[in-house]
């Protein structure tokens, strides 16, 4: 176990060995640079604030959220069928209009371990998400202001990241676990936001 890297509340995983607050960098294809970091939960909402002021507006809010259960069942006809998220936006928002939203639903936001949120631009690749077991993601055309945020944060960039995707094994698998005993929880918080332009966009495999 790692004591120093703590996880989110909703989020189980037996086997943190190698597991540190870090970000790796590489080069896609495409050109565009995509960062992989890990980050330990009492940090999230302050890295994500930071690093989602970075990204060009105007921009979208973007959530997902595990589809609901029934749902589920009419989807998955047998036990190796993927399970399915439900994805939300707000769209044309710079990063003022978004960080009260991440202020008020943090303990959501950052410990609800069915949660991935992100905050993109509308031009170009430039996006913060944060992904599966809060590790978080970046995809940029301009690195570098990413780089001197992440330094400033204390983050060190190292060759290679390992996440606990590495550690998971059949003995040893993850679990996210939807915080259905808070106050709001995510579907109230979905329901709070749809006022002021929160949608459905689509259903994907998860």
């Amino acid at each position: 176990m790692n004591p120093k890297f703590q996880l989110a509340e909703g989020i189980e995983v037996k086997d943190l060995s190698g597991i540190h607050e870090a970000f790796s960098i590489k080069r896609e294809k495409e050109g565009y640079y995509s960062f992989q970091i890990n980050v330990s939960s009492p940090n999230i909402i302050k890295v994500f604030r930071e690093l989602a002021a970075d990204v060009n507006g105007p921009g979208f809010f973007l959530l997902e959220v595990g589809s609901p259960e029934e749902t589920e069942k009419q989807l998955r006809k047998k036990d190796s069928d993927p399970f399915h998220k439900d994805v939300y936006y707000l769209d044309g928002k710079d990063w003022k209009d978004i960080s009260p939203i991440i202020i008020r639903y943090q303990y959501l936001l950052s410990q609800d371990g069915g949660v991935n949120i992100g905050f993109g631009s509308h031009s170009g690749h430039d996006e913060v998400f944060v992904s599966a077991y809060k590790i978080f993601h970046i995809y940029a055309d301009e690195p570098s202001k990413y780089i001197e945020t992440l330094q400033k944060l204390g983050f060190k960039e190292v060759d290679s990241l390992r996440t606990v995707w590495d550690n998971f094994t059949i003995d040893s698998p993850g679990r996210r676990n939807v915080l259905t005993h808070a106050k709001p929880n995510i579907w109230d918080m979905i329901e709070n936001l749809k006022k002021d332009g929160f949608y459905f966009a689509e259903r994907r495999e998860d």
